[in-house]
């Protein structure tokens, strides 16, 4: 067996939920993969844990499961789209931080690591101004 085709741990549990609420809520692989916007067999392939679906099929996936995107996001870890465009507006509002992320960034070469970063910096910052009372 060729290693790219060994689901790694993320993508089988991912897997597995998404099969699990479709079966639940009575739906087959063809009326997920139509809403989706995706091949039957690319559906199969993602609750088989051998492919990973994109920003825009997980928020589909949720949506026709009745799924907390969030949960979704998580399990693959990834930031959710919401919180993206969030930490960019943030970023773009503040160039202390834009310069703090900047230089925190060169030393994480790892594109999901520095979203990862850039989440927690702007949880750390909202939390911040929650305490301070600065966020009003």
């Amino acid at each position: 067996m060729r290693s790219e085709y060994v689901p790694d741990e993320s993508k089988k549990i991912f897997g597995e939920l998404i099969s699990i609420k479709r079966k639940e809520k009575k739906l087959h692989l063809k009326d997920v993969a139509k809403y989706c916007d995706v091949s039957l067999n690319f559906i199969s392939l993602i609750e088989r844990g051998i492919k990973s679906p994109s920003d825009t099929v997980i928020v589909k996936l949720s949506e026709i499961l009745e799924i907390d995107e969030y949960i979704l996001f998580q399990i693959v870890g990834k930031i959710p789209p919401t919180i993206k465009d969030n930490v960019n507006t943030l970023i773009g509002e503040h160039e202390g931080l834009k310069e703090l992320l900047g230089e925190l960034s060169k030393k994480v070469k790892d594109e999901k690591m520095r979203e990862k970063l850039y989440q927690e910096v702007y949880e750390v910052y909202l939390d911040f101004l929650r305490r301070n009372g600065l966020d009003k």
